[in-house]
């Protein structure tokens, strides 16, 4: 896929947040483990809250900021990505995160390369903004599943 417009890319960011939703919910039918089925809840839920977050950054940021136009910023399919992925039924917690991760970063690679062609000062700052709320968001991910797991 090929992004022109910041708000491209954060629609692009937004569907691929709910795609992930939907991935973990299928993924939460599938499980054996009850550990994995909780900790697949609890990912749901945090999906939507990103959404919700992504939705309302777009909703309030500049529109000369989401109208800013790039240059050769591509990403992939993410939500036939996420239709794609499956992990077996014998699923653990550590292939969850695991996988959560690898599609994540997926996703913050996106906005590195959106970052790397800013055309502006306002531009770069948003992407930023975003970036370091994501990171931020990530390892509070993290540290929230490791505490399920010390459970």
């Amino acid at each position: 896929m090929r992004f022109q417009q910041l708000k491209e890319i954060l629609e692009h960011l937004i569907d691929s947040r709910e795609a992930l939703g939907q991935l973990y919910r299928r993924m939460e039918h599938q499980a054996d483990s009850p550990r994995a089925k909780m900790l697949l809840e609890y990912m749901v839920i945090h999906e939507k809250e990103v959404t919700e977050k992504l939705t309302a950054y777009l909703d309030e940021a500049p529109i000369k900021v989401l109208d800013t136009w790039f240059e050769n910023v591509q990403g992939e399919d993410f939500v036939a990505l996420c239709q794609q992925t499956a992990l077996p039924a014998t699923m653990t917690e550590q292939d969850i995160l695991g996988k959560a991760l690898d599609l994540e970063n997926r996703l913050l690679d996106l906005l590195h390369a959106a970052l790397e062609v800013a055309p502006t000062q306002d531009v770069k700052s948003a992407i930023e903004s975003l970036l370091q709320a994501e990171r931020v968001r990530q390892q509070r991910f993290v540290h929230s599943t490791m505490r399920m797991d010390d459970m």
